[in-house]
């Protein structure tokens, strides 16, 4: 017998943070290392990102969400996932000088070293504006299960999978799903116009009911699977972002969307899929 239980936790940790609203000077040095096949314009670039993201940290602090999962079996050892996203607490301004950028060429590697000294608005993380629900085998709530599916190698022995999704107020909400080694985007729907799927407030949606766009949990083996969820209340997807790409490359995506539209939030629900007696 099979127990799985879940359970969710939320931490907020931080360095110095303060509620003043007033702008504050932030100060950093971040060394990069970069490939020769890539422009050297581009690595600075990267360079500069990175150094005022942490520059940030530094002062401000971070947001970090977790989520913790805990399956136990009566015949395999307790396993336990965690999850966590880290966002700075705070957003660049304008410069207060002039970013200085080195290159290096050290041992065959090249380098670029960028120090910042810049002037950056403290933010603070609004409340979850929305509520979704992960559904087998049914389009109302009633059908979350808690993450639960079953199927075997073919979709008619395979369970359905629904999603529906209410927002507090009017945006855009992308799904991706996430598998070991890769990321891949639900909705908006493969093959539609790439922009994030608009929802108006306090409007029920229900994704994965048209024919098309039905997804169902196949599976040969026991897979424990990641649901992404997110939202802002503005477009934050365009034609740059792949259907499927790896986890590696989802996670750079997603932080350089963050570090820009502090309004973005996201949300990640963990799916078991077990083989069908």
């Amino acid at each position: 017998m099979r127990l799985f239980l879940c359970y969710v936790l939320s931490l907020c940790l931080t360095n110095a943070w303060s509620a003043d609203d007033a702008l504050v000077r932030c100060e950093g040095e971040y060394t990069f290392s970069f490939s020769q096949d890539m422009p050297r314009t581009r690595a600075i670039e990267e360079a500069k990102a990175a150094a005022v993201q942490r520059a940030i940290g530094d002062k401000l602090g971070t947001f970090i969400s977790a989520q913790s999962f805990m399956e136990m079996t009566t015949s395999q050892p307790t396993k336990f996932y965690q999850l966590s996203q880290s966002v700075v607490r705070g957003q660049w301004v304008s410069d207060k000088k002039e970013p200085q950028c080195e290159v290096i060429f050290q041992d065959n590697l090249q380098f670029v070293r960028v120090r910042v000294d810049f002037m950056a608005r403290p933010i603070e993380k609004a409340p979850a504006q929305f509520e979704y629900h992960v559904l087998c085998n049914g389009t109302e709530d009633r059908f979350d299960n808690g993450g639960i599916f079953h199927g075997s190698r073919y979709q008619s022995n395979s369970d359905r999978f629904y999603m529906s999704f209410k927002s507090w107020k009017e945006g855009y909400v992308a799904v991706f799903f996430e598998e070991p080694g890769k990321v891949t985007r639900l909705l908006p729907y493969q093959g539609e116009d790439v922009s994030a799927f608009h929802v108006a407030q306090g409007v029920r949606n229900v994704f994965f009911d048209t024919p098309g766009n039905r997804f169902y949990t196949t599976c040969v083996e026991q897979e424990v699977n990641l649901v992404h969820v997110l939202f802002s209340p503005v477009n934050f997807i365009n034609k740059d972002v792949p259907e499927e790409m790896s986890i590696k490359d989802y996670r750079k995506w997603l932080s350089h969307v963050m570090s820009y539209n502090h309004e973005l939030q996201e949300s990640f629900t963990l799916i078991t899929v077990k083989p069908r007696d």
